[in-house]
């Protein structure tokens, strides 16, 4: 069976607005500085085999970044964890890694994210959710394959409660499709009876399994 080195990574405010796309080719070059056994492709163009289960939205924080990284040969944790720590720019730091051999994907495993979610008015933010989740059903108009279609965005948000001056979500993130925090504000801005463009900030608290494990935790265990 194939090793493999899972990372979790998080994002902080100087790297914010870095592009997912941006944040690949960042940790592909880390690992080649780092020196690791990573698996590449074959070919003309030869690239890390490396899977993301779910990409973080611009301008968004996180605790979560996952990296599934593809190994030929087993290698010691603590010592890929020192090496890849001093090879990430600064903004990225390494929250968590381990080194599995075989088992399901993570976004076999991924069920849902959970988010901390702040505003300038926190009183507003709280009331806007309170109404969205007070409704049986929202419509949104939600982006997809086929492109934008009306979708009822309320059974995703599987869980929220005020936290100080703002709210912690948790919001579907399947294999089938995720919610983004951003659509979301939009519906619980107009809620509050605010632009639907309202400023907000979220980070990425973590991805989680069925259960409501880290999925971290939920690769260790499988």
């Amino acid at each position: 069976m194939p090793h493999r080195m899972i990372l979790r990574l998080s994002k902080e405010e100087p790297v914010r607005l870095l592009s997912h796309l941006d944040m690949q080719t960042m940790l592909q070059r880390a690992l080649r500085r780092c020196g690791l056994p990573v698996a590449y492709t074959k070919g003309f163009h030869p690239h890390a085999q490396i899977s993301f289960p779910l990409a973080l939205g611009l301008g968004f924080t996180s605790d979560g970044e996952y990296a599934d990284i593809r190994l030929t040969c087993p290698v010691d944790p603590d010592e890929c964890r020192l090496r890849l720590s001093g090879a990430l720019p600064e903004g990225f730091g390494v929250c968590a890694l381990c080194v599995a051999q075989g088992g399901p994907k993570l976004s076999a495993l991924m069920q849902a994210s959970d988010y901390r979610i702040t505003a300038e008015s926190g009183e507003a933010l709280i009331r806007g959710m309170r109404a969205f989740m007070s409704k049986a059903s929202v419509t949104a108009r939600k982006a997809g394959k086929g492109g934008e279609q009306d979708v009822d965005i309320r059974p995703m948000v599987y869980a929220w409660k005020p936290e100080g001056e703002g709210v912690t979500v948790r919001l579907r993130a399947d294999a089938l499709g995720a919610l983004s925090p951003s659509l979301l504000m939009r519906a619980a801005w107009e809620e509050a009876g605010l632009p639907a463009q309202t400023p907000f900030r979220a980070r990425r608290l973590d991805l989680v399994t069925e259960t409501g494990r880290s999925l971290f935790e939920g690769v260790k265990g499988n």
